[in-house]
């Protein structure tokens, strides 16, 4: 390319920028006076809006804002109480929650306590006779336990098997059991332990049947199976497996040199006759009512069995 033609591309380039420049400035100065015209639009829209505020009265404008302070502050009060409230709930739940612990940790002693001599927890005897009896216990006395076997006599009077009864009447398990666990009650209380203990130990087996809507034969297997089941509603009763399984349902065999005293089988079979005790009829009397209570609880929880 000679100087020449160099020479005239480059007039060309800047003659073309020189148009370029000018188009630029075009729209720029139009842009400018695009918002220049808008800016005068919203000046006189605030002029207007301005002249319609009406005068400001300071004395109001005080009052409304002592208003609003005061209103903070009741609420900042009232959200102090609720703060305090609430800690103080926590606290009492955390104080009611170490009670209960330490309650369950005396229960288990005390169920463990009764099942080493035979005997279901009762579920009528205040708290308060609970953790006396926990605290009474001495392992190694013999009176201590002569003490518990008469003051648990003692204690399931008249009022105390109504009340019993009335609970059974009202539950679901043996409601239509009623008319029998009456007699048996009512034998109890005359003495008639001998009518008694097999009237009970009978409708014990068909409250934990009905309970797990068992069909066919009642195996031995089926039995501790649910046997189990109910005492593991509530861990603190496991102690009494051992009472139940091996004691009240023991197996048993005609021709056996020793009979247990208050084995269910041997007692509806015949075998064993010398079963017709207090302590042995309030047993039975009190396994029921473990039984019944455990279940209802299971039931007012909304599990099935």
């Amino acid at each position: 390319m000679t100087h020449d033609e160099q020479f005239r591309q480059l007039q060309h380039l800047i003659e073309s920028s020189s148009e370029l420049l000018s188009n630029v400035s075009a729209m720029v100065n139009q842009s400018v006076q695009s918002i220049a015209a808008q800016v005068s639009v919203q000046e006189e829209a605030f002029r207007t809006a301005l002249t319609a505020i009406p005068p400001i009265d300071m004395q109001t404008v005080s009052s409304i804002a002592e208003s609003y302070t005061q209103q903070i502050k009741q609420a900042a009060y009232f959200s102090n109480q609720i703060v305090e409230n609430a800690y103080q709930d926590i606290v009492r739940q955390e104080e009611l929650a170490e009670a209960s612990r330490r309650f369950d940790e005396k229960y288990k002693t005390y169920v463990g306590i009764l099942a080493s001599v035979g005997w279901p927890p009762m579920m009528e005897l205040p708290v308060s006779a609970i953790r006396q009896l926990v605290d009474d216990y001495n392992e190694d006395s013999a009176a201590f336990y002569a003490e518990v076997d008469a003051a648990i006599v003692h204690f399931h009077d008249d009022d105390v098997l109504r009340s019993i009864l009335r609970r059974w009447e009202n539950s679901a398990l043996t409601t239509d059991r009623h008319q029998i666990l009456s007699d048996a009650v009512d034998a109890h209380l005359s003495g008639k332990y001998n009518l008694s203990i097999p009237a009970t130990l009978a409708q014990i087996e068909g409250v934990v049947a009905t309970a797990h809507r068992h069909q066919g034969r009642m195996s031995g297997a089926s039995l501790r199976r649910y046997v189990d089941s109910i005492l593991e509603i509530d861990a603190s009763h496991l102690p009494l497996r051992s009472v139940i399984l091996d004691g009240i349902y023991a197996r048993f065999y005609w021709g056996d040199s020793e009979v247990p005293s208050l084995s269910r089988h041997a007692i509806l079979h015949g075998a064993c006759i010398q079963y017709g005790t207090v302590e042995n009829s309030l047993r039975v009397i009190l396994l029921l009512d473990l039984f019944v209570c455990m279940l209802d609880r299971k039931a007012r929880r909304g599990r099935q069995v």
